[in-house]
């Protein structure tokens, strides 16, 4: 996915950033390449285990992303909102890297292929031939669910 590197401001790079209190700087970067960096809130970004927040002052943590949403908040009722699949999250006293191994932002999103998608992963669930199988159709289910969350 190429799009322009969403939160660039005028505060130049990550080393000159001044950050007031209350802010995080956040870098998210997919393999195509940058996708956010700037200034938040906070962030909420799925995690294996469950929904992850990271707000000012939290603890330095690596953790495993799963499949869902990630949102980077620049107030309780502005975010910018994807759908990620698999990747790692970072922080380190203010400096939060989410890398994705997949990511789609709303305006990316081909609801109709979402949907069929979904269609197909649930009937699959209904009678798979492996447990293998199973867990790559929940993957699938999650994974467009996520992308149909971003356009409803």
């Amino acid at each position: 996915m190429t799009h322009a590197i969403k939160g660039l401001a005028s505060r130049g790079t990550v080393e000159e950033m001044i950050l007031e209190p209350g802010e995080i700087h956040v870098t998210v970067v997919s393999p195509a390449g940058p996708v956010f960096q700037g200034v938040a809130s906070y962030l909420v970004v799925e995690g294996l285990m469950g929904q992850l927040a990271v707000a000012p002052k939290h603890a330095a943590m690596v953790a495993a992303l799963g499949i869902g949403p990630l949102r980077v908040h620049h107030s309780k009722e502005n975010a910018d909102r994807y759908a990620i699949r698999g990747g790692i999250l970072t922080v380190a006293k203010n400096l939060t890297t989410v890398l994705v191994d997949e990511i789609i932002a709303p305006d990316a999103v081909d609801a109709e292929a979402a949907k069929k998608g979904l269609d197909e992963a649930l009937e699959g669930m209904r009678n798979p031939k492996s447990a293998e199988e199973f867990d790559d159709l929940l993957k699938q289910r999650a994974w467009y669910q996520a992308q149909l969350a971003l356009v409803r």
